[in-house]
């Protein structure tokens, strides 16, 4: 991420860098719009002539792995082509000339149009999207997001590969089926759906007239990433899987939508057994990581000498990476409570820190009890690890 000299954004995590520049210029052939009567981008060169700037630039780098790896539930492979579906259907429906012109996200898409600024396809080996937009988070990994990002996250329900979604946007267009429920009240026609009722039917017609004529959503973007041999394959998948399931619900996910109970109001899942992740691989967010701190030292100390105590910060007895402890700080009272010294410890390995109380501070202590408070906090969670330890100037 890159941000503009001044903003006041940070990071937490190491996933993400940070930097800043006095002002980010976006490339003049990044999309800033969409053309619904053409259906085609408007680049920021057509839409800015004397050039435009953003406040913040994300570049998000996918696996080099992932058009190899990841798959639809029908089986299809997920393609650069469904990136750009999910711009194209991010904007168009709010486009008054758009044949699927939605008046209930018009003013979404408006808003939204107001601080983005522009999308590039930078890099296709490995995907590299750069997203440019003057709308940001104070922290940094919370820009990061379906809209910066442009995973095909299709209308807030999950993940929609074009040639499912693709159905319904000519549903949609032709007056059977409506994406939106106020679209669907104010046209009287039924709210889609893409796992029951009257909508299957009808999303059914709309598969066999695209299987017989390859039909590609917004062909004349869209056809520059699907072939009409991929489009062929895509939609025999997806007549497959109707079949077999009786739904044209897919995603990319560890689950897929196996049976559709509308009476009883339930669903079954299955695994998907092409889902490339390990079944543990969030497992670390499972348990809040939170650390535990402990203190060592002397029980007695010299006023006037140095005085050293080991802090030790675990987590399930185990050291606490300091890549993942953002400080660990100590404060020091006397007998009545008053503050004598406070300050941060000092890292010596994983798990273990150190605080060095110098001499010009232990020959201002009269004699006495004294307590330690430490606080150890993490970047992970929000709760810190507390730890005390007591000691005696004679």
């Amino acid at each position: 991420m890159v941000a503009q000299e001044g903003l006041p954004i940070t990071k937490t995590l190491d996933w993400i860098d940070l930097s800043f520049e006095p002002q980010i210029d976006v490339p003049a052939d990044a999309w800033a719009d969409w053309d619904a009567v053409n259906q085609v981008p408007i680049t920021v060169g057509e839409k800015y002539p004397e050039g435009a700037t953003a406040k913040v630039k994300t570049t998000v780098c996918y696996p080099a792995d992932l058009f190899d790896k990841v798959k639809w539930h029908d089986g299809s492979p997920l393609t650069l082509a469904d990136f750009v579906f999910q711009w194209i259907v991010t904007i168009d429906p709010g486009k008054e000339d758009s044949p699927n012109y939605d008046a209930a996200v018009a003013e979404t898409v408006s808003a939204f149009l107001a601080h983005f600024k522009g999308f590039k396809i930078s890099s296709t080996d490995p995907l590299c999207i750069e997203n440019y937009d003057d709308l940001y988070q104070l922290d940094a990994e919370n820009n990061i997001n379906d809209l910066t990002s442009w995973w095909p996250e299709q209308f807030t329900y999950g993940t929609g590969a074009w040639h499912s979604v693709g159905l319904g946007l000519q549903a949609d267009a032709d007056g059977k089926l409506a994406f939106s429920a106020d679209k669907a009240d104010a046209k009287g026609v039924e709210w889609m759906s893409m796992i029951a009722g009257p909508s299957l039917e009808i999303l059914k017609g709309y598969l066999d007239t695209a299987t017989a004529e390859n039909y590609i959503p917004y062909a004349p973007t869209m056809g520059q990433y699907v072939t009409a041999d991929e489009a062929a394959a895509r939609y025999a998948n997806l007549a497959t899987w109707y079949t077999e399931r009786n739904h044209f619900w897919i995603g990319t996910g560890p689950f897929y939508l196996y049976r559709v109970f509308p009476v009883e109001q339930t669903v079954t899942l299955q695994r998907n057994p092409d889902f490339p992740d390990m079944a543990n691989k969030w497992a670390t967010y499972g348990e809040p990581k939170i650390p535990v701190a402990e203190v060592d030292g002397p029980g007695q100390i010299a006023a006037g000498e140095e005085a050293t105590f080991d802090v030790f910060v675990t987590f399930k007895e185990q050291p606490y990476p300091a890549a993942e402890i953002a400080k660990v700080s100590y404060l020091v009272f006397d007998a009545n409570g008053a503050l004598v010294t406070q300050g941060d410890a000092t890292l010596v390995t994983d798990g273990q820190y150190q605080v060095v109380l110098p001499a010009d501070v232990t020959g201002t202590m009269a004699s006495g009890s004294y307590k330690m408070e430490v606080s150890a906090v993490s970047s992970l969670v929000s709760l810190p690890g507390f730890a005390s330890f007591e000691f005696i100037v004679p």
